[in-house]
């Protein structure tokens, strides 16, 4: 089980109805064994399986007249994983913008949206194909299959797919903010070239001489 999965079969399973008693509170290993009538240590496998996936950890401690026990929550991932608002909503917020907006004004707010998402401080020392390499790993980690090509005078960012291809297919203007991102990653200019006919893909080309 991994964040994202969620479906009505796993909400059925013992983890699932777990995760939905600690979406509501905070409970002990023997608050859920009672809500769910298990035993206590087959309360505790679920737990260490939780975990492990990053849906669960340990809260703190709550007296109870004995040895303290201790409690448990969902991480804030795993909130931010059972929301299915933020797709609609930004599809919503781009229909809005594009309306109101022109062209060159949508295309500077995501360049500038780009710029806020990187970090150049961990890495400004480090040479430009390092920096590029790291720009495609944030990338992978917002979804995207990206892969970087060296060639003599450029190294280019090509993605198989992309990570905001629904919001690309209505409003381009989107590429921007990706471009942005890698240019402040890499401390280098970037020529966005997109494929955009049939499903969308990233490619991103930074000149070495840059």
């Amino acid at each position: 089980m991994t964040l994202g999965a969620w479906n009505r079969k796993f909400f059925g399973s013992t983890r699932g109805r777990i995760v939905g008693l600690l979406r509501r509170e905070r409970l002990t290993v023997d608050d859920i064994a009672v809500a769910l009538e298990l035993t206590d240590n087959a309360v505790r496998a679920q737990l260490l399986t939780l975990e492990t996936d990053g849906i669960a950890r340990p809260a703190g401690q709550r007296r109870t007249g004995g040895k303290p026990a201790v409690t448990y929550e969902l991480s804030p991932a795993a909130h931010a994983s059972l929301s299915r608002a933020y797709r609609p909503l930004l599809l919503s917020l781009l229909d809005e913008m594009g309306e109101k907006m022109g062209r060159t004004e949508m295309d500077e707010l995501m360049r500038s949206t780009g710029r806020r998402l990187a970090s150049r401080s961990a890495f400004a020392s480090a040479d430009l194909a390092t920096r590029v390499r790291l720009a495609a790993e944030l990338l992978s980690e917002l979804g995207g299959l990206v892969e970087v090509q060296e060639r003599p005078d450029v190294l280019e960012i090509r993605g198989h797919g992309c990570p905001l291809g629904e919001a690309i297919e209505g409003h381009p203007s989107v590429c921007r903010a990706i471009e942005s991102l890698v240019s402040e990653m890499s401390g280098a200019p970037v020529t966005e070239s997109c494929m955009r006919s049939g499903p969308p893909s990233c490619r991103f080309l930074i000149a070495r001489s840059a």
